[in-house]
């Protein structure tokens, strides 16, 4: 999360004490000591400043973090400008603490902090659930003899506690301290997640025609027109009901429509295999932001069972093989 250091010069006062009562040295003495009454307040306020700030992201409470944060910061006008960002945040699943405050530097009314934030894995949210789909990788064979592996990685262990450091910047407005800045190693979880599916070609495949790729073309097309219009009724209508995954589907797509604005766009359409009844097809789209929350824009991979029924192709399950984020460097780029 952070690793740049700020160190404040240290300034050293000499004094001669020749030929000066002794008198002089008292009420030198008692503002020495007031000093330093003062200087233990104000790192205490700054360490219940920082712990407050990272409460109120494992909350997503925006309100609590603002109060934290000072009107002059990004971080300030990101959030102000959109609180939902917050609970993005929270939703990914992990606990923030702090391990250990080290180095607190304070001048006048400016502060720099040493710290070492700990991340612990929470009971709910994207990362834990990730965790516990990395135990139910592997390999299935699907009644019309195809095959399906999934393999889900993550370049973090986010079983083991996760400890990143960094320097946090503060400054003193109207008599209480605030957050300028956190420098340093930014921890970007989505990042590090990465997940791939593969399904092979099913046995009684048949020959590929390009009128077949047409067909699929125009199943996926008409499928995300109605993501892009979020006219659920036409989005349903693409998906076979009888998909165990139809409800969930359903419910989370309501709650993208009511939390996003976002927009897809077709790229390429593969059939991967092809029998009488079924399909395999192979998607990519990319989708970017058009409104909502925290959302990074992406090309998104999938690898999608496509069944007849009444005479209709109708999507029966879609697996994620890969995301990569769009312009951004390919260093930065999550693979998945």
């Amino acid at each position: 999360m952070f690793n740049k250091i700020f160190l404040l010069p240290l300034v050293a006062i000499a004094t001669t004490t020749l030929f000066i009562p002794s008198a002089v040295f008292a009420k030198p003495a008692q503002q020495s000591v007031a000093v330093k009454v003062n200087l233990d307040i104000d790192k205490q306020e700054i360490k219940k400043v920082i712990i407050k700030n990272l409460s109120s992201m494992n909350t997503g409470d925006s309100a609590s973090f603002l109060s934290t944060i000072s009107p002059v910061s990004k971080e300030y006008k990101e959030v102000a400008k959109d609180p939902s960002s917050l609970k993005f945040l929270q939703a990914l699943g992990l606990i923030y603490s702090i391990k250990e405050f080290d180095d607190i530097q304070v001048a006048n009314n400016q502060a720099s902090v040493k710290v070492k934030v700990l991340s612990t894995l929470g009971k709910t949210g994207l990362i834990p659930e990730m965790e516990r789909l990395k135990k139910e990788s592997g390999t299935k064979i699907g009644k019309d003899g195809s095959v399906t592996t999934t393999s889900i990685r993550s370049s973090v262990n986010y079983d083991k506690p996760q400890v990143s450091t960094g320097t946090i910047k503060l400054e003193k407005t109207n008599g209480r301290w605030l957050i300028l800045a956190m420098i340093g190693n930014k921890f970007q979880p989505v990042a590090g997640l990465s997940v791939s599916n593969t399904r092979g070609t099913s046995r009684s495949g048949l020959k590929i025609m390009d009128s077949d790729r047409k067909i699929f073309q125009q199943v996926f097309a008409k499928h995300l027109s109605a993501l892009n219009q979020e006219k659920l009724r036409d989005y349903l209508a693409t998906l076979d009901s009888t998909s165990p995954n139809y409800s969930a589907a359903k419910t989370s797509t309501l709650k993208l429509f009511k939390n996003y604005d976002l927009k897809y766009e077709l790229k390429n359409v593969e059939v991967l295999s092809l029998s009488k009844q079924e399909a395999v097809v192979k998607l990519i789209a990319n989708v970017k932001k058009i409104k909502g929350g925290e959302f990074i824009d992406s090309q998104l991979v999938t690898i999608n069972t496509v069944r007849k029924t009444n005479g209709q192709w109708r999507i029966y399950d879609t697996q994620v093989e890969n995301i990569n984020a769009l312009n951004a460097p390919k260093a930065k780029v999550a693979k998945r």
